[in-house]
């Protein structure tokens, strides 16, 4: 399948869905919350966004919403975001990233789904079993990443995905980091990384099974996406070399046990645990 469009393109102006077509859609999904409570939010929101382009072009604080406080259109959006997942249903309308990431937890059941994204998922898991993965924890990994995709992009019919289309997820990860406002959405930067971790643990298993399908033409490499540890005593760093150039003319052993030494006296008061085989290795 060739590459799907760009979701940051500007979009064709989107309509709003009548009452009627909304409730009997509802009505024909038993998953879906249904009655008044999911109606009444409808009606909210096109009430505050007459014109779906001026919710599309809102802050991301606004469009994520919250539900702590009962009113205001942030209380609207945060609620009407099954009304959201349906207009993607339909194909008018495709998430930006760091909306998708700063909602975090999205409620996707297989009504608001396309067949094509459903048996996609399944397809995958299916993959990912047959290689070892354990089914439970697998197809929670593999479907969040893969809805996720699916937010992102304004065609339907998907029926791969590519590598491209995973590097533009983990991107949007790393640039989301670098908000300001990233407490805004997650208790603290620390939750939040914890939140990117998941995803990119998912995302490494999806390229496994990609690669397996013949989909994409690498392996992932498991420490690709780790953040880059920083000594904290970079001095620290510039002595042992300095120490262990004088020591030049020691044998293999001694060269092994003067950086163990170095290493141990340079970091036991500060907790930080050094992996000194890697050091050692590195200095034969």
């Amino acid at each position: 399948m060739s590459a799907l469009p760009n979701p940051q393109l500007r979009q064709p102006r989107v309509q709003h869905v009548t009452s009627e077509e909304y409730r009997a859609f509802t009505r024909q999904r038993p998953r879906i919350r249904s009655g008044n409570t999911l109606l009444k939010a409808y009606r909210r929101f096109i009430y505050h966004y007459p014109d779906l382009d001026q919710w599309l072009q809102a802050p991301l604080a606004e469009r994520v919403g919250r539900t702590k406080t009962r009113s205001g259109a942030a209380y609207v959006s945060a609620f009407a975001r099954p009304y959201l997942y349906y207009l993607k249903l339909r194909g008018d309308v495709c998430f930006d990233w760091d909306w998708i990431i700063a909602v975090n937890c999205h409620v996707l059941s297989e009504e608001l789904l396309p067949l094509t994204i459903t048996e996609l998922i399944e397809s995958l898991v299916k993959g990912a079993v047959r290689l070892g993965y354990k089914r439970r924890s697998v197809t929670y990994k593999l479907s969040r990443v893969t809805k996720a995709l699916y937010l992102n992009r304004l065609a339907e019919g998907v029926t791969k995905i590519s590598e491209a289309d995973i590097t533009a997820f983990e991107d949007a990860l790393v640039a989301f980091s670098q908000r300001s406002d990233v407490t805004t959405f997650f208790a603290s930067a620390e939750l939040y990384e914890r939140v990117a971790k998941e995803y990119r643990q998912a995302i490494y298993s999806l390229r496994v099974v990609l690669y397996h399908r013949g989909e994409i033409a690498a392996l992932p490499d498991r420490t690709a996406s780790r953040p880059q540890r920083v000594s904290p005593r970079p001095r620290m760093d510039a002595l042992l070399e300095r120490y262990l150039w004088a020591r030049g003319g020691c044998n293999t052993r001694d060269l092994r046990r003067s950086r163990k030494s170095v290493v141990t006296f340079g970091f036991s008061s500060t907790g930080y645990r050094w992996n000194t085989r890697r050091s050692s290795r590195s200095a034969t």
